[in-house]
């Protein structure tokens, strides 16, 4: 096989990588919480939380892509998240317009 033959084969393994880490991720994650808190998460709360982990934080616009809900949702998804404190919003110092979703300590 050629190097150009690889190619697909290997962008396909580094896409299955990053999935079993999100995975991984996601199960540390409801390990660690409350087992009553676990049967809230649904698996758009789960992917937010993914991507807030290994981001460090996104706009809300920025999560709504990357989940793949309008803004409108992604709001109350975040809504949903403060209220049971795994997420907070935290105004951003360069813009005081926008927030940032993070995951809270």
């Amino acid at each position: 096989m050629s190097r150009r033959d690889l190619k697909p084969l290997a962008d396909e393994l580094s896409q299955r990588w990053h999935e079993l880490g999100a995975a991984l991720r996601s199960r540390k994650l409801l390990a660690s919480l409350h087992p009553g808190r676990a049967a809230e998460l649904t698996p758009s709360k789960l992917r937010a939380l993914d991507l807030l982990a290994e981001h460090g934080g996104l706009r809300v616009g920025e999560l709504a892509d990357r989940v793949g809900v309008d803004d409108t949702t992604a709001t109350r998804l975040v809504d949903r998240l403060e209220k049971t404190g795994l997420a907070a919003r935290r105004i951003e110092l360069s813009d005081r317009r926008a927030t940032t979703v993070e995951l809270t300590p």
